[in-house]
């Protein structure tokens, strides 16, 4: 995937409003979103998992972008103003954080499509003619520009983005006709034993046509008041209006796309990174760049003594002990003669001398005490959460985001 150019001409990207649905807590994620939304989650080493879609946009010229946010959203509302501030207002490009509005009563966000419903009149008034929705627990690397020639080339009102999916995924099954029309989107419960009936699977990326999608939102009466886009408006979309699919991959080469919901598919998702299983590049390789917001820190240092192996080592992180096949953020620590394996060290954590960790997650900021031992094939019992594969979750008594200076000199 090549990324276009800054002028980047004919990509029909002009009069494109992106909304990345920012408001959810991801209760999936347990701990990690305790005192923050899962937008605002860090990934990788150093970055949060709401990079993923807002690089995606910027790669593809899409330089209109909302976020809509409600849940513990400062320290993603930190994230993006100290790190997403490089867009120029004067040439019609940004990035806004759009909170709860309150427009139809004293009430939050009920649901995604309520959220989008609240801000109707800002999206009318950036005079978008399309509005491109996008899930914000996402990880894939994908250049919008041909979906949005797709949809114009169709006059479509609703254009689905679509891949492939293993046989045992949960994800909704799309159903397509002639000259890609969707013909039906049907749900498909997580505890589904039958085998699909259909391979594609929608993307969580949604293009509407200004006029369909304000259509659509005023209609909101007829239906739940928690209403979804994934589950409720599009399917009901398909029923009158032209909605078709853009297949983004072929069932032989099935596109890199993981949805980061659970602490499993999280654990997954940081692993197949050291594993060179995601198709973007965290080593700025010039292809398709993931941004964010680079702390002023010292590299990683690893001491004398210590023993690396395969793993992501973040700035301002200090190895003493032995890390192996493992992701450690930012201002992290090791000590001396600890073992790490498997496992993701999140900003600011502490793994103290002599601890043994074995596919576990530390939270930002948490300390753990020296000797401990973690992990579910090797301490039976734990006061920290395990996930269904065993993957230790373990965060501080009182969690508090990891110091941030960049953040405070601006609050």
């Amino acid at each position: 995937m090549v990324r276009a150019g800054r002028l980047a001409p004919g990509k029909g990207c002009e009069g494109v409003l992106a909304l990345i649905l920012a408001n959810g807590r991801g209760r999936a994620l347990e701990g990690l979103t305790a005192w923050q939304t899962k937008a605002a989650v860090p990934f990788g080493g150093q970055y949060r998992i709401v990079d993923f879609v807002l690089s995606n946009c910027v790669n593809s010229e899409i330089r209109s972008i909302a976020l809509l946010t409600q849940y513990k959203s400062q320290s993603l509302i930190r994230h993006v103003h100290a790190g997403w501030g490089f867009l120029h207002r004067e040439l019609g490009e940004f990035i806004e954080i759009w909170p709860a509005q309150q427009q139809d009563g004293e009430r939050w966000y009920r649901g995604t499509v309520d959220a989008v419903y609240q801000n109707s009149d800002l999206i009318e008034a950036t005079g978008a003619r399309h509005v491109l929705v996008l899930g914000c627990d996402q990880l894939y690397a994908l250049d919008y520009g041909p979906l949005i020639a797709f949809h114009l080339a169709r006059d479509a009102d609703l254009t689905v983005a679509c891949a492939h999916a293993p046989e045992d995924s949960e994800h909704n099954e799309v159903f397509i006709g002639k000259e890609g029309r969707v013909e039906r989107i049907e749900h498909r419960s997580p505890m589904a034993a039958a085998p699909r009936r259909s391979r594609l699977a929608a993307m969580g990326v949604f293009l509407f046509s200004g006029k369909f999608l304000g259509e659509a939102l005023a209609r909101g009466k007829e239906r739940p008041a928690t209403a979804d886009f994934a589950r409720d408006l599009v399917p009901e979309a398909v029923r009158c209006a032209r909605v078709f699919a853009h297949v983004c991959d072929t069932a032989e080469h099935p596109h890199y796309w993981r949805t980061l919901n659970t602490v499993d598919r999280y654990w997954h998702a940081n692993m197949e990174l050291l594993d060179n299983v995601a198709p973007f590049s965290l080593h700025a390789d010039g292809e398709w760049p993931v941004f964010t917001r680079h702390e002023p820190l010292s590299p990683a240092r690893v001491l004398a003594d210590a023993y690396v192996d395969g793993a992501v080592l973040s700035p301002g992180s200090i190895v003493a002990g032995d890390v192996t096949r493992s992701v450690v953020s930012t201002r992290c620590r090791v000590g001396n003669n600890a073992v790490v394996r498997d496992s993701v060290l999140l900003p600011g954590a502490v793994i103290g001398e002599g601890c043994v960790l074995d596919k576990v997650i530390v939270d930002c900021g948490a300390s753990i005490p020296s000797n401990t031992t973690l992990g579910a094939k090797l301490c039976a019992e734990s006061r920290y959460y395990a996930s269904p594969e065993g993957i230790v979750l373990a965060t501080s008594a009182r969690p508090a985001p990891p110091v941030d200076t960049a953040a405070r000199a601006i609050a």
